[in-house]
């Protein structure tokens, strides 16, 4: 071996380092946090810099950019990949803006968690002064009482925001133990005429005829296989005419929106949200007795706003929107208030409004 210096080469083409996994649900920030990578690791050719695009891809994300990958270009081929990455799987402005306008709540986040989300949406497309209104109106009142009175910026008032609702939950779980027995008493008869609704509700529906309504509700009553789902139905209206009147609630796990339908005794999910292509033997049946497909079932953790989770087995389908039926509610206590639009957990007392469509 020679006693001189060996010639420094001006590029790396491999340097021994893993790439994290891709995030689906941020692809942007995922491409930050790998150029990051990449430059610490002193990567620079344009030859290993796409390898370690693709080395981090699972087989759903790399069926996307096959085509480059089979056949990359001449030039570029690391920009090509990013390109058609961030394209397929980065949400549009306005579904951003549509979930930071209306279905963006505090629940159980802090408020500077709240007003992190809320920029992350907004990516730079909204001032400060639109996003702080936005932010201050999914506060609690009180806390909104206290803000208006400081000259903080929004980072400051979001610190402010942090302690008042820490100070307010510890108050309001002293003053509930310290409710006298009326007030509680209240609230359990309350909560049982809610509950005896809801069975009332939830009790098989047969399809009736109303003479003079041409826009009459259709009811999808499901008839499932005898071996697997015996005696299940579901009720869940379709009507066309009257899409303000349903209500709808966001899942902050999925980012779906789900129609909460009392009347529909089995939970739901529509097949296009799942990869599930193989009918079972399980099949709906709607009121003018055309068949629905049934496709199995499929396990999700959901987060309501209501500081727990539910963790709940939806049958798929070929129904239109996901449904939240009777038999989610009865499992975990949770009950419906038309008249304030909103859905009350009866173990905690916590509840989250309802938006319509």
């Amino acid at each position: 071996m020679p006693d001189g210096p060996e010639s420094t080469k001006p590029e790396l083409a491999r340097v021994a380092f893993r790439a994290p996994s891709f995030w689906e649900t941020d692809p942007d920030l995922w491409f930050l946090q790998l150029e990051s990578q990449i430059k610490l690791s002193s990567i620079s050719t344009n030859e290993t810099k796409p390898h370690t695009v693709v080395a981090a891809l699972d087989s759903k994300v790399l069926s996307c950019v096959s085509d480059i990958v089979r056949n990359p270009p001449v030039d570029n081929k690391y920009y090509a990949l990013k390109t058609r990455i961030l394209n397929y799987f980065s949400q549009s402005q306005s579904t951003n803006l549509s979930v930071l306008l209306q279905d963006l709540q505090l629940g159980d986040k802090k408020p500077s968690q709240l007003l992190q989300e809320m920029r992350n949406l907004a990516a730079e497309k909204v001032s400060e002064d639109v996003l702080k209104t936005i932010w201050m109106q999914r506060l609690p009142t009180s806390i909104q009482q206290i803000l208006s009175v400081s000259n903080d910026d929004l980072d400051g008032l979001s610190l402010i925001a942090d302690k008042v609702n820490e100070v307010s939950h510890f108050d309001t779980v002293v003053n509930a133990v310290a409710s006298d027995n009326s007030v509680i008493q209240s609230f359990r008869d309350e909560i049982a005429e809610l509950r005896a609704k809801i069975k009332r509700i939830s009790r098989p529906r047969f399809r009736q005829s109303s003479r003079g309504r041409q826009n009459s509700k259709s009811r999808v009553r499901s008839t499932l296989n005898s071996r697997k789902l015996k005696g299940s139905s579901v009720s869940a209206e379709t009507d066309g005419g009257h899409n303000h009147s349903r209500l709808f609630l966001y899942d902050r796990s999925t980012g779906f929106r789900f129609l909460i339908d009392s009347g529909a005794a089995v939970s739901c999910l529509p097949r296009r949200l799942t990869k599930h292509k193989v009918a079972q033997d399980a099949t709906l049946y709607a009121a003018n007795g055309s068949a629905i497909k049934c496709y199995g079932t499929k396990q999700i953790n959901l987060d309501l706003g209501l500081r727990r989770k539910f963790s709940w087995c939806f049958l798929i389908a070929d129904v239109s929107h996901p449904i939240i039926g009777s038999d989610f509610l009865e499992r975990f206590e949770l009950l419906i208030d038309i008249k304030n639009r909103r859905l009350i957990d009866s173990r905690t007392f916590l509840s989250v409004r309802f938006y319509r469509s």
